[in-house]
């Protein structure tokens, strides 16, 4: 039996095909679930008949997958789906869902390798995967072509970059200074303006929560709490926003983020709606979080590998080095496995720490 069910302002379509469970976002219209819905019984009766599946035309599906995607992810992300996906379709030339065979995708991975590099290309794979494991979920094809693709081997990780304490206090102090004017010339005229991104609160949540940059942008009032078990920050999956582990979490309020978080809440007297909004109110474009921190970095003389995912490294490096257990440190970062902490931080680990591990004896 096939349903369509609705939860919060999304439908999706709740159906068994071949003995597998499979529910499909297809977004807030409930016109467009009931169309859905018939196709997917539609395509039901074929599969109970023995009739063949229906040979997708690549475009079709790729509108479908989208549509799926946009339900699930963000729309930043869909698009650059969407993306990658019509470059494999205009590259190979293929009509139809069933004519992507692992030769050809493995040449076009060698073709995006040589456009941008093995590591964007071994990623473009993965997003290939996603739509060839969404199509064989809903009945369009039989076979994963992608299960037979060789993907060109993880690149050399280089070594995590972290701000010591000193580099912490240099930063968070230029992130308060007024940004300096660039005007003609080659030094400007001298004058300096206010800064309009509140980058020193940003930067405090980054060093002392640990959240990713979409995570403070689309932080709100209503997920800080002051008071309950000492203080809490929580990363909500919501209707505008949905974190990269799916889920959300909670991390402990840090008393030096308790005090820069209350100063600036007191400061602009507002009690709901985003911490960091822009001017207009909707979130603060991350280019241009990017490109303050990168100005304010280089103001505090820390080289230019300082970016927001430095200020997370940070966070964590901190915590690794100060004794916490990695898998608590993987609950705070939110990351889906321990062993993705472990790969980071592991080398970390106080020096006391393998000292206690050899009391075992043996």
């Amino acid at each position: 039996m096939a349903s369509i069910r609705k939860r919060g302002n999304r439908y999706y379509v709740d159906y068994y095909f071949r003995g597998r469970r499979v529910r499909r976002a297809v977004g807030p219209s409930r016109r467009i679930a009931l169309d859905v819905l018939k196709d997917v019984q539609g395509r039901q009766v074929r599969d109970d008949a023995g009739l063949a599946v229906l040979d997708l035309i690549c475009d079709k599906a790729l509108d479908e997958f989208i549509e799926d995607r946009k339900a699930r992810n963000t729309a930043k992300w869909a698009a650059h789906q969407e993306r990658v996906l019509k470059d494999l379709i205009s590259w190979s030339g293929v009509k139809r869902l069933r004519q992507l065979t692992p030769r050809i995708i493995e040449r076009w991975q060698m073709k995006r390798a040589q456009e941008t590099s093995p590591a964007t290309a071994r990623g473009n794979v993965g997003t290939v995967r996603a739509w060839m494991r969404w199509a064989k979920r809903s009945g369009y094809l039989q076979v994963d072509p992608t299960d037979q693709v060789k993907r060109l081997p993880l690149p050399a990780r280089r070594e995590i970059r972290f701000l010591t304490e000193d580099e912490a206090k240099r930063l968070l102090a230029a992130c308060q200074e007024p940004v300096p004017f660039k005007g003609p010339g080659k030094k400007g005229n001298g004058k300096s303006r206010e800064r309009l991104t509140p980058l020193h609160e940003m930067v405090g949540v980054a060093l002392y929560a640990g959240l990713r940059l979409g995570e403070i942008l689309h932080l709100r009032w209503g997920d800080v709490e002051f008071e309950t078990n000492g203080g809490l920050i929580r990363v909500r999956v919501s209707d505008t926003f949905v974190p990269k582990d799916r889920e959300g979490r909670r991390i402990p309020l840090h008393s030096r983020l308790r005090d820069i978080l209350l100063s600036f809440k007191k400061k602009k007297g507002v009690h709901d709606g985003l911490v960091f909004p822009s001017v207009n109110g909707t979130p603060v474009d991350s280019s241009n979080a990017l490109r303050e921190l990168l100005i304010a970095a280089e103001r505090a003389e820390i080289d230019s590998r300082c970016n927001w995912n430095t200020l997370r490294h940070t966070f964590a490096s901190w915590l690794t080095m100060k004794g916490v257990s990695l898998h608590k440190i993987s609950k705070f970062l939110g990351h889906s496995s321990v062993t993705t902490t472990e790969r980071h931080y592991a080398g970390l680990v106080p020096e006391s720490l393998h000292a206690d591990i050899e009391k075992l004896g043996g």
